[in-house]
């Protein structure tokens, strides 16, 4: 076996990958194991098996979020919840495929409050009562990956309702926004179907996002998934990208996620372009991972 520099030590049962002790039961994504193209260029057409292991990695993720959402409260740091999910995932016997990804250090990526994607998992950051925390989990089952990101607001029941919460004007706007971002996610896969372009879900997005006055992020796109993390399709997630979203149509057994990431300023200022649609610019951090929005505004992601 060729052993990518991800692979650092072996001891025993145990492989050290990243400073994490990965039982040698657990399956290993092709990224660990060889060295391999991480960008893969066309669409793919998922066999019958892989569809069936997608939908089980897809269904393990789902778990592992209905134990986390029972598990975050403030005071917790970000790094607990890496190891939680980390945990989780060793429990049921897959990988966290983020850890080892072009490098990443973690098994999750948490980005709080104004951190759009790709946060880092640190001992030092310490979520805060109405904290607004994007938790983005993928897993390899050893056929294929699965990836779903929801959003916490940390010490709010995920189920509150913003017009009944009796708190303060920020936790508010982060419920609020949350609703939303569920909102316009449910909003793009509607659209979905066999022989359906991929550009409506842009647009549906987008006109859910205007409708409850929140930018979307640009620049934010979803993927292909399966027996591989990212791969074409693109999918655009606003109508102001369009012209990136190549104008091809879905296909049965064609697999992709649907993720927009929505903001909300907490001041008045705000970008504008036509047909009164407005957008937040993500800004890439020195880490070279993490985004954050370039106004300091709220967002979530599902």
């Amino acid at each position: 076996m060729v052993l990518s520099r991800a692979l650092l030590k072996i001891n025993g049962r145990f492989l050290h990958i990243y400073g994490r002790d990965i039982p040698s039961k657990i399956p290993l994504p092709p990224y660990i194991t060889k060295k391999v193209d991480l960008t893969l260029s066309t669409v793919a057409v998922q066999s019958e098996r892989n569809i069936n292991e997608y939908k089980r990695a897809g269904s393990l993720i789902h778990q592992i979020f209905n134990d986390l959402e029972k598990f975050i409260r403030p005071g917790l740091s970000t790094q607990d919840i890496d190891d939680f999910v980390f945990n989780r995932c060793l429990s049921k016997s897959v990988y966290p495929s983020p850890l080892g990804y072009k490098c990443f250090l973690s098994s999750v990526c948490t980005s709080v409050n104004k951190v759009v994607c790709h946060g880092i998992p640190k001992e030092s950051q310490i979520l805060k009562l109405g904290d607004i925390m994007s938790v983005d989990i993928s897993v390899y089952n050893g056929y294929a990956h699965g990836d779903i990101c929801h959003t916490f607001v940390a010490g709010v029941d995920s189920h509150s309702d913003y017009c009944d919460l009796e708190a303060g004007a920020q936790i508010k706007a982060a419920v609020y926004l949350c609703t939303v971002a569920q909102k316009c996610h449910d909003a793009g896969i509607s659209v979905c179907g066999p022989s359906a372009p991929y550009t409506p879900i842009a647009e549906a997005v987008t006109k859910c996002a205007d409708a409850f006055q929140c930018p979307f992020m640009v620049g934010e796109w979803g993927h292909g998934i399966g027996p591989f993390l990212h791969r074409p399709p693109k999918v655009v997630h606003s109508t102001h990208e369009s012209a990136y979203q190549p104008l091809a149509r879905m296909l049965p057994r064609h697999t992709f996620t649907v993720e927009p990431c929505i903001s909300l300023p907490l001041n008045k200022s705000r970008v504008k372009f036509e047909r009164n649609t407005s957008f937040a610019v993500p800004v890439i951090l020195e880490d070279g991972w993490t985004v954050v929005t370039s106004d300091k505004a709220l967002r979530a992601q599902f």
